[in-house]
């Protein structure tokens, strides 16, 4: 049940050897193959089967989106494999940025409102578990929480205060809300308006 949660188009089973989770599409209706996954990708033939195997990176963002029990620890497997063995088809380092940058392109590329939103709350917990600290971590702490923002207001208009108290918590300060906001005035994506004794975005 957890598997079909993610939305594959089949789950194919056979009683010895693995098990394949097939997608055609999308996984978990968020993440799709891109071109640059499809052009990074080491390609191998088994008869009239040509096969594509994606870098480390892409295939961490997978198990991010997925968000399955074991994940956090394939995605550690995943940061790890390169320094400790190395096959044919796997490369010698684990590129942070291409993850960084899949993101931003995920998000642009297939309009998403909540996929960044998935993937912070999965990497945050990675690096929690894991004490591996990816370099983009803050970036995508600070995106996140923006587009948190653009969310609450959904074109509407709200005080400043009911933003900061529906977004303070955890690692998330007033500040940081508060910076994100002046960011977005910036960047004419809101404006502020002071109104009687209240700041309404």
């Amino acid at each position: 049940e957890e598997d079909m949660r993610i939305f594959p188009d089949e789950i194919l089973l056979h009683p010895n050897r693995s098990r394949i989770d097939l997608f055609t599409n999308r996984i978990l209706k968020d993440l799709s193959l891109s071109k640059k996954m499809i052009d990074t990708a080491a390609y191998a033939d088994f008869g009239n089967l040509r096969l594509g195997i994606l870098r480390n990176e892409y295939v961490f963002l997978l198990k991010a989106v997925a968000g399955r029990e074991g994940d956090i620890q394939d995605m550690e497997a995943l940061v790890r494999a390169p320094t400790k063995t190395q096959t044919m088809y796997q490369q010698d380092t684990f590129d942070w940025n291409l993850v960084w940058q899949e993101i931003l392109m995920q998000e642009h590329m297939n309009h998403l409102r909540n996929f960044t939103t998935v993937i912070f709350e999965q990497i945050d917990m990675f690096s929690q578990q894991t004490k591996i600290i990816p370099p983009f971590y803050d970036n995508l702490r600070r995106h996140t929480v923006s587009l948190l923002i653009l969310q609450i207001l959904h074109g509407s208009k709200k005080p400043l205060k009911e933003i900061v108290s529906l977004l303070k918590g955890h690692d998330v300060t007033e500040q940081m809300i508060r910076n994100r906001i002046y960011s977005l005035v910036t960047d004419k994506k809101v404006t502020k308006q002071n109104i009687g004794n209240q700041v309404f975005v």
